[in-house]
Order: structure tokens, then C-alpha cells, then sequence
């Protein structure tokens, strides 16, 4: 998570895990549309090659 979005999240003291990951989720995708944040392409998707 960004540090902007980090503080939020923690500040707020959702009740849940699930509460939290939602207004993280939230948050950045408020972010990418406002144009604060960069949407980054395969991010956690790569694959380990065995070679």
C-alpha cells in the first residue's frame, strides 16, 4: 500500500480485516482515478522461471 493510503486506513481503526482491505481498495481506486496515484500492469503476477 502507499503511505497516504496506509495512514488512512490505519487512522480510521476499521473493525475487520475486511473493513480495512475494503477502504484500501477503495481509497486507491479513488487515487488512480483522481490521478494521484500511477495504475501499475501485472503488479504480483509474474510468474518464477525454472530454468
Amino acid at each position: 500500500l502507499a503511505p497516504e493510503i496506509k495512514a488512512h486506513v490505519t487512522s480510521s481503526q476499521p473493525a475487520t480485516i475486511q473493513g480495512a482491505v475494503g477502504m484500501a481498495n477503495r481509497l486507491t481506486t479513488d487515487g488512480i482515478k483522481d490521478g494521484i496515484f500511477k495504475k501499475k500492469e501485472n503488479v504480483g503476477n509474474k510468474k518464477r522461471s525454472n530454468i
